[in-house]
């Protein structure tokens, strides 16, 4: 079937209004555990990053060995949180959104087969991506390296073209795939396969749908900013001409991450309201993650078997 973009975009925007108990329901409770286990990790993280840059150019080696495995509890930690709680998080919301599945309990917290096959799922398609990059970007430089034999300026013409059809295929391929979580849930399978195939000729049918998603992404970001511009105002005009001076550049990247430790530090008068926002911006972010696709398996693919 072929998706129709604006009717599936009103489609998952009514599904969204009308159904916004239940998706909260599903999935306050395991966005909230992923937001402390953030809130705990993050600061842990920024602090070592903070003395990686101040090591210069040229830092030590055993001096970055040192910094690195100070952070290397915390990001392990996040990581794993992240590896359990996405995909219960995922699987929370297209219960319904799929499969038609109403919550008993008023918190979604378990880990079964479904979560397990959406993982695999993810894993998968990153490992996909990753060997297609690398060949790509190795095939790049090889074709410029020959083209260059003919001249510096043939070298970049070959190198840019072949830069602009790799990135115009990574996203065909991205489309394509686009459908890979929800087919784990609704065909209780590893969801790559169903969403090739069933995605055939829907390509730029999905791009002009996920635009759509898009310009509403756009002005929460806009939001966003604003709210922040304050504190981030003399930072962003301090990273103004400093491509030429790589010191100002880290002093910036310094005050933007010393602003989100401070914030996210018990005791700090902005820490519970930075809590309480990046817990509601996980949850937008969790939302428009799921909502869109779950919603164009259902236009294309048809509805599934409920179980």
């Amino acid at each position: 079937m072929t998706l129709p973009p604006i009717k599936a975009f009103g489609a998952a925007l009514a599904y969204m209004a009308t159904h916004a108990g239940e998706l909260l329901k599903a999935t306050w409770l395991p966005t909230l555990l992923l937001t402390a286990a953030g809130v705990w990790a993050l600061p842990a993280i920024a602090g070592p990053m903070l003395d990686l840059i101040s090591l210069g150019d040229q830092p030590d080696p055993a001096r970055v060995a040192e910094i690195m495995s100070s952070a290397g509890g915390p990001i392990g930690i996040l990581f794993l949180a992240s590896l359990v709680l996405y995909p219960m998080i995922y699987v929370a919301a297209m219960r319904h959104v799929l499969l038609g599945q109403k919550l008993r309990l008023p918190f979604y917290l378990q880990f079964g087969a479904a979560e397990l096959r959406v993982l695999a799922t993810f894993v998968l398609l990153m490992i996909l991506l990753m060997l297609v990059d690398i060949v790509a970007n190795l095939g790049i430089s090889a074709l410029s390296l020959a083209g260059s034999a003919a001249g510096p300026q043939t070298g970049e013409l070959v190198s840019s073209v072949l830069a602009l059809a790799y990135t115009l295929f990574a996203l065909w391929l991205q489309l394509r795939l686009s459908l890979s979580l929800p087919a784990a849930i609704a065909d209780r399978r590893v969801g790559l396969p169903l969403s090739w195939y069933k995605t055939k000729g829907n390509a730029l049918r999905l791009l002009a749908y996920y635009i759509l998603f898009g310009l509403i992404v756009l002005p929460v970001a806009g939001i966003v900013l604003f709210l922040n511009w304050s504190s981030f105002a003399g930072l962003y005009e301090s990273l103004q001409g400093a491509q030429a001076n790589p010191a100002k550049a880290a002093a910036a990247v310094k005050g933007f991450m010393q602003v989100y430790i401070d914030r996210l530090t018990p005791g700090h008068p902005g820490f519970p309201l930075a809590v309480v926002f990046y817990f509601l911006y996980t949850l937008f972010g969790v939302i428009i993650g799921t909502v869109p696709s779950a919603i164009a398996y259902r236009f294309i693919v048809g509805e599934p078997a409920k179980a």
